[in-house]
């Protein structure tokens, strides 16, 4: 749709011929161009947001832009401070989401150290997290196989059909070397 205030031509919106052909829905539509200027205006009051086209034709009209200008820097300061405002929450979200897991952790550890059974995965992020390192091929055996491990060494595992039964030679010797190097960073 093109509004004509005088001389000045500009887009406001797209309309579909149906639409427009619609029971007074012509007589709306003129009384919208003949009304611009003043909803514009009021929309920069209430602190909608103000189009640049809206600012560009108010200077071909030799009017003044400032009160759009001025609602459209608001608008801004408002969406910058709603945006900093979710930054926030979501990062207060993740330390919330980061702390459980460390409690998560160290529940699972003491669970471990004291001889209960934990799975293969949580094992791993333990040991990871402690900077235990172990030999890449042992970290895809606890994966894929290691439903269980406890303190003992003890593995409880899943056969898949098949295929050989795994060898936890590297799991339980991860295991033991993981209680010394536990007790030796506790020793110092």
């Amino acid at each position: 749709m093109v509004c004509r205030i005088e001389n000045v031509y500009f887009s406001s919106g797209q309309y579909s011929r149906r639409f427009l052909n619609g029971e007074n829905r012509r007589d709306e539509t003129a009384a919208y161009c003949r009304n611009w200027i003043a909803d514009t205006l009021q929309g920069a009051e209430r602190g909608a947001f103000v189009r640049l086209i809206s600012v560009r034709v108010f200077e071909a009209l030799g009017l003044d832009t400032t009160p759009l200008v001025q609602a459209r820097e608001a608008y801004k300061r408002r969406q910058e401070q709603k945006r900093r405002e979710q930054e926030e929450k979501e990062a207060e979200e993740r330390r919330a989401r980061e702390e459980q897991y460390q409690r998560l952790l160290d529940e699972q550890k003491q669970k471990f150290l004291d001889g209960e059974r934990i799975t293969g995965g949580m094992f791993l992020e333990i040991t990871g997290r402690d900077g235990f390192d172990i030999h890449i091929r042992t970290k895809g055996t606890f994966n894929r196989h290691v439903r269980g491990i406890d303190r003992n060494g003890t593995v409880s595992y899943r056969k898949i059909k098949g295929l050989r039964t795994p060898d936890f030679t590297g799991c339980h010797k991860a295991v033991g070397d993981y209680l010394a190097f536990i007790t030796t960073r506790k020793g110092k």
